[in-house]
């Protein structure tokens, strides 16, 4: 079990994004470190995250994550990672674990493999809107159907099934 903390200011916006503001260095620090200092845990993962690459640059981003470790995080989530250089420069310079994710149409490089991210030292890695994209695709395009035959049908291999587990 875990938490991502993130340093950028309420409401935040999505890492891909542009127009994130962050949170001043000391406050983002401070933020992580309560956390760890709350934790009863000691299994209890606090992945730091950062968007500091997109805002400020990969330097500010490693010297978030750094300072996010020290103050007790498990892992630092360098989010917006948007080309090899920049993970393997946070990887090199951040002194523990670190995590991307990948977005399909975002800033992540966009043919990256697992083992090739594995390769490059990464520890984790999401997929935070693989599904989500897949599911406003499917809905858009049996609602498409539906409209165009004026009734429902047509459509079944893409339906999970009504009461029957599917696989």
């Amino acid at each position: 079990a875990g938490v991502n903390l993130e340093d950028q200011v309420i409401p935040k916006r999505c890492g891909h994004l542009e127009g994130k503001v962050l949170l001043p260095f000391d406050d983002a620090v401070a933020k992580v470190a309560a956390a760890c200092d709350a934790r009863r845990d000691k299994d209890f993962v606090i992945n730091a995250r950062t968007d500091a690459l997109g805002v400020l640059g990969i330097d500010e981003a490693i010297r978030r994550g750094n300072a996010f470790l020290d103050a007790g995080a498990t892992m630092v989530f360098v989010e917006g990672a948007n080309s090899v250089e920049n993970i393997r420069a946070a990887v090199a310079g951040i002194r523990g674990p670190v995590a991307v994710n990948l977005v399909e149409g975002g800033k992540s490089p966009q043919n990256m493999t697992f083992a090739e991210l594995e390769k490059l030292g990464v520890a984790r890695v999401s997929v935070p809107s693989s599904a989500m994209q897949a599911t406003i695709k499917a809905v858009r395009t049996v609602y498409a159907r539906i409209r165009e035959q004026g009734g429902i049908g047509g459509y079944g291999d893409m339906l999970a099934g009504f009461g029957i587990a599917q696989r």
